[in-house]
């Protein structure tokens, strides 16, 4: 008896029990899933070994089930149980053989109640970070580009076959161990065999709870619980994210280019021009020729851990006070275990709408000073003034440009946030990266 084509079942040499036949022409081994026996699928079925002291895992599928994957019909033909230890902690999952006519062999993985398709990829990997030696040697987690995404280092796993059902394309042993070492993209995990001389590179994805559920036909007491959340879910937010991003960025340039034309438009009236304290009041003249827009009045002193009033007074071309205002300014700084410290400014402003052309006479007055009391300071010596005109009122713009931006990194941050929470569920840590910085 061999494998024939239209073989649909055989009768086990062992226990007599019926076993159907499942997986395609690859397959060269198939254990009986009732007294868990190997039969040899190239030659007859005859018993090779028969598997004792195996406790199934629980898993929601059955050998024989069906349902679709991306589009594809698949059928589970192959149920293996697999364990890592480390440190004293054990972590169980199941790894289901699944074949489809069209497109061949693959895996799907329970895994704490997410359901996970991997598959072989024939990609150009640089293999030399699948290597432990290469991670542990590593000061900065590992990462490189390929595909057109980025992937960083995520686990190293040791695990070992505690459980065998159906049919496989190689010869599978209770207790076989292998060592992969897998990177994380965004919903996707990319993980090489670092045992071994054939180093063949599976892609495995998060598949839809739901989906998988009502496809395969799982009943309802048989669906698995979820623990937290998986590595491999995606950390994009949604499919208007790219849209949002684009247009945000693109209003933030707008209002980028706005403020800077806005700002570019002052005349400088008075160059900055400095009046002894002492010699105070004192008075500046200049002519308005672009009325309705913002004049800025800067006005600066000399102070060091100290504070200067300095009064101003704005009379137009009739002669009629505009504005008088008291400006307070004060600067202080030292040191504190060791450290500069520094708070306060030597500079304010003033800003006002001129109401017609023509010209306008400003005066600065003293409103007396003081230095801070336990610092070595001093008053203001000097008080220094300038003036533009033509300002446009660029404050709503600049608040505009900060929004858009806000916006248009939001999602960037987010994801980036999503990743870093992702990455650390492996087995990575950031203490070296930490005392480097």
């Amino acid at each position: 008896m061999t494998r024939a084509g239209e073989l649909k079942a055989i009768q086990c040499p062992n226990c007599g029990a019926g076993v159907d036949v499942l997986g395609g022409g690859r397959v060269v081994v198939q254990v009986c899933p009732y007294c868990l026996t190997e039969l040899d699928a190239t030659g007859n079925y005859q018993a090779l070994r028969r598997f004792t002291d195996m406790r199934r895992p629980e898993t929601p599928f059955r050998l024989g089930m069906e349902g679709v994957i991306n589009g594809v019909k698949h059928q589970i033909i192959g149920i293996m149980g697999l364990t890592e230890r480390h440190a004293g902690l054990e972590w169980q999952w199941v790894d289901h053989l699944i074949y489809s006519e069209t497109h061949g062999y693959s895996w799907l993985t329970v895994e704490d109640g997410h359901f996970i398709w991997t598959r072989r990829v024939r990609w150009d990997l640089p293999h030399g970070l699948f290597s432990t030696a290469y991670v542990e040697s590593a000061e900065h987690r590992p990462g490189f580009r390929s595909e057109g995404r980025s992937w960083g280092y995520f686990e190293t796993s040791t695990s070992q076959v505690t459980y065998l059902e159906g049919a496989f394309t190689w010869v599978p042993r209770i207790d076989d161990t292998t060592t992969a070492i897998s990177y994380l993209a965004d919903g996707e995990m990319v993980t090489v065999e670092a045992t071994g001389t054939e180093r063949e590179a599976s892609l495995a994805v998060l598949l839809p709870r739901r989906e998988m559920i009502e496809s395969f036909g799982i009943p309802q007491d048989d669906i698995p619980a979820v623990y937290g959340s998986h590595a491999l879910a995606p950390v994009s937010n949604g499919p208007d994210e790219g849209f949002i991003l684009r247009v945000a960025a693109g209003f933030a340039a707008a209002a980028l280019l706005l403020l800077i034309y806005f700002y570019s438009q002052g005349e400088r009236l008075v160059a900055q021009t400095s009046f002894l304290v002492g010699s105070l009041p004192q008075s500046v003249s200049f002519d308005v020729t672009r009325p309705g827009r913002l004049l800025r009045i800067d006005l600066q002193a000399d102070v060091d851990n100290a504070w200067a009033g300095i009064g101003a007074e704005l009379e137009d071309p009739e002669g009629e006070l505009l504005f008088e205002i008291d400006r307070e300014v004060g600067f202080y700084d030292g040191y504190d275990g060791g450290e500069y410290w520094s708070e306060g400014s030597t500079t304010t402003t003033v800003r006002r709408i001129a109401p017609e052309a023509g010209s306008y006479r400003l005066t600065l007055t003293s409103e007396g000073g003081e230095v801070e009391p336990g610092f070595s300071g001093t008053l203001a010596s000097t008080v220094s003034v300038s003036v533009m005109q033509g300002l446009a009122a660029w404050f709503w713009m600049a608040i505009a440009f900060l929004g858009f931006t806000a916006l248009a990194a939001y999602g960037p941050i987010v994801r980036y946030l999503k990743m870093r929470s992702r990455l650390a569920q492996g087995d990575w840590t950031d203490d070296d990266d930490d005392d480097d910085e």
